[in-house]
């Protein structure tokens, strides 16, 4: 066949053509959708397992499985029940449970502040 198959695409990039990011990565190599955009790394600050497959959209690069209590685009906050920094170092110094005592609370969820 006359097909042209690339043999060594960029990095965070497959494809016969080089046109899907690699799993990790998000963008939209051959503007598919619009614009190109290049592939680029997930940013989700170190709260997803490295070594799974499907933590970020493929395209938005929005991060889809959030570990250690965290949330958001990019696993940057506590969820809801949970507080502390979500950008700490150390998972363990991340997103604690909340432990609001009913007396104290405003509403009956008892939820915290996610940062203090």
């Amino acid at each position: 066949s006359s097909e042209v198959v690339c043999t060594h695409c960029p990095l965070g990039q497959r494809g016969r053509r080089c046109e899907i990011c690699d799993d990790g990565y998000f963008g939209d190599p051959l503007g598919l959708s619009g614009a190109p955009q290049p592939c680029q790394r997930c940013q989700c600050s170190g709260n997803v397992d490295p070594n799974a497959v499907g933590n970020c959209d493929p395209l938005s690069g929005h991060c889809l499985r959030c570990l250690h209590h965290t949330t958001g685009a990019h696993c940057e906050r506590c969820q809801d029940g949970f507080y502390g920094n979500a950008l700490a170092p150390r998972p363990a110094d991340r997103c604690t449970p909340c432990d609001c005592h009913p007396e104290g609370s405003v509403s009956e969820q008892r939820t915290c502040d996610p940062v203090t």
